[in-house]
């Protein structure tokens, strides 16, 4: 069940994909119930369930454009969130530069609309996001890794 949830390694351990396909099939329910982060989702829902493909935008801020995300799972997300904006706000004022704040934020998937509940507003305008050097994100690739 691990290769269907962070992928296969090189080697898958099916004797086809169809076999992968339907062990995906068969356990769905557990592998996407089981202890995943919200805002996550296992190797096999991307591969087998997505409406789209993997992109390079952050797992949960991919999660939340598609409406793959259900209102229980966002306040989970949100309550994430609220942690992470702390600590970027931290940083920037020790700093003494918003974009710490912002490169934090979007480092933990904080949506760049989200404002933190008794926050005013957040901290200035976010600047253009940087390229993503992260090569891990696709679900075809035998590295991919989703936890």
């Amino acid at each position: 069940m691990l290769e269907l949830i962070i992928g296969p390694g090189g080697k898958t351990v099916f004797a086809s994909e169809e076999d992968r396909r339907r062990a995906w099939e068969e356990h769905r329910e557990e592998l996407i119930g089981g202890r995943r982060r919200a805002g996550r989702r296992p190797w096999g829902w991307w591969k087998y369930d997505a409406t789209e493909k993997r992109d390079d935008r952050d797992q949960t801020i991919q999660l939340l454009a598609m409406g793959a995300v259900g209102a229980a799972e966002r306040a989970e997300i949100e309550k994430g969130w609220q942690v992470y904006e702390f600590g970027g706000r931290e940083m920037a004022a020790v700093m003494g530069d918003t974009r710490f704040y912002w490169r934090h934020r979007r480092s933990y998937g904080i949506a760049d609309n989200w404002i933190a509940p008794g926050q005013p507003t957040s901290l200035g305008s976010p600047p253009p996001e940087e390229p993503d050097d992260d090569e891990d994100d696709d679900p075809d690739d035998p590295d991919w890794n989703s936890l």
